[in-house]
C-alpha cells in the first residue's frame, strides 16, 4: 500500500472514530506498534486505501 509509512484512524463499526490518528512505519515494528495502540475492548473496522501515485 505505501512504501514508507501509513496513517491510520481507528473506526468503530458505526463509523465513529475511536482514538487518535497515528502514523506508523511500513515494517513489522511499525505494524506491531499500530496494533498495540488499537482501542481496547472495541470492535474496529480495518481498511486500507491506496492514495499515492
Amino acid at each position: 500500500m505505501a512504501q514508507g509509512w501509513h496513517d491510520i484512524q481507528w473506526l468503530l463499526l458505526n463509523g465513529l472514530s475511536a482514538g487518535h490518528p497515528m502514523r506508523f512505519d511500513n515494517n513489522r515494528i511499525g505494524f506491531d506498534a499500530m496494533w498495540a495502540r488499537r482501542p481496547a475492548g472495541s470492535r474496529v473496522v480495518i481498511g486500507l486505501q491506496s492514495t499515492g501515485a
